[in-house]
């Protein structure tokens, strides 16, 4: 998953990845278990922030199988992700407020 609730913001995980000192408290801040899923609705929202050598910054549940943004992370491909990630870089380098994406209805994220 792309993006957590911190200390109430928003924080996207490419954006964790590219800033040594806010990694490192996002990561403090997982060992705590202060991160917590986007969807108010998810009813486990604790994650996990992820890095490493050979895969991208990314946020993972504890404990949840039956969350809506969590589905929708598992249905997108490495091409779809990809494809967001740069017109969000492209638009919010031009001064937009945009997000990643957003919950439009019941169970369904765009």
């Amino acid at each position: 998953m792309e993006r957590a609730t911190w200390n109430g913001k928003e924080i996207m995980a490419m954006e964790v990845a590219e800033n040594y000192e806010l990694e490192k408290e996002v990561r403090e801040a997982s060992g705590r278990k202060e991160l917590l899923c986007p969807d108010s609705e998810c009813e486990q929202r604790v994650l996990r922030y992820c890095h490493g050598d050979i895969k991208e910054a990314y946020f993972a549940h504890l404990n949840n199988e039956d969350c809506d943004y969590a589905q929708f992370d598992k249905i997108n491909t490495s091409t779809l992700k990809a494809i967001r990630k740069r017109l969000y870089t492209h638009f919010k380098s031009l001064g937009y407020d945009v997000k990643l994406e957003v919950k439009i209805l019941d169970h369904h994220y765009t």
